[in-house]
């Protein structure tokens, strides 16, 4: 009795040793998995965005949605062995990772990359002059001229009419108002950058990225500070 007792202690102390070397292994394996595969993904995601003709904005998507699908077969070989509690956790890290982690080799190394964020940012600046372009400022009936929506509409004209010191403050307002407006983020870093002020632009990208960290933001962050080290040299 007191022999299987002793050796019941035995395989429980063992197992308690075993459990936490086998899930280090995974996250260890799950690391270098990831940085083996995010160089891999960069560039055939550069190749796909290459070899597509059309340019369109969604296209960076369609490209990283098909590397994602075969990550998501190898991934899946990888840990199919672990719990489904223990899985998820991994699929919640690798979307909150894999792709944030990708943009500065994308950057960096995929020219058509950085061109599709450019051709955007180049895009939503056009339409706003498209559409402001014959307006000024007492042209906008807001009764609340602190309003979210007022301050949108007279960014919008001051721009058009390339008031960029306005359209700074009115910008600072409206990320006041709600910080996590995306949109104004971004916009303010743009007309920093349109400025020449590039550090005031970084430092935009990554206050936001502080509590939200957007690809897309990421993306636009790593474009400028090869902007900078580009002019620096």
């Amino acid at each position: 009795m007191h022999k299987k007792t002793l050796m019941i202690k035995i395989i429980v102390s063992i197992s308690f040793f075993i459990i936490p070397i086998s899930i280090y292994s995974q996250d260890t394996d799950f690391e270098e998995f990831k940085s083996r595969y995010i160089n891999k993904m960069s560039t055939e995601v550069c190749d796909c965005l290459v070899n597509n003709k059309t340019k369109q904005n969604d296209e960076i998507m369609k490209c990283f949605k098909l590397e994602n699908k075969q990550f998501g077969k190898k991934y899946d070989s990888l840990y199919f062995k672990i719990s489904q509690k223990k899985y998820n956790t991994y699929v919640e890290k690798l979307n909150n990772s894999i792709f944030f982690s990708l943009q500065e080799i994308m950057v960096r190394d995929c020219e058509s990359y950085s061109a599709q964020f450019k051709m955007f940012q180049e895009q939503f600046v056009s339409n706003i002059y498209k559409k402001f372009n014959n307006k000024n400022i007492d042209s906008l009936n807001f009764t609340n001229q602190e309003d979210e929506k007022f301050l949108i509409e007279k960014v919008g004209v001051n721009i058009a009419l390339k008031n960029f010191d306005a359209a700074i403050n009115d910008l600072k307002k409206i990320i006041t108002l709600n910080k996590y407006d995306k949109w104004g983020y971004l916009l303010l870093a743009w007309i920093y950058e349109e400025n020449g002020e590039l550090v005031k632009s970084i430092d935009v990208y990554k206050k936001f990225l502080d509590f939200n960290p957007a690809v897309e933001v990421k993306a636009y962050l790593e474009i400028t500070k090869l902007k900078l080290n580009t002019k620096k040299n």
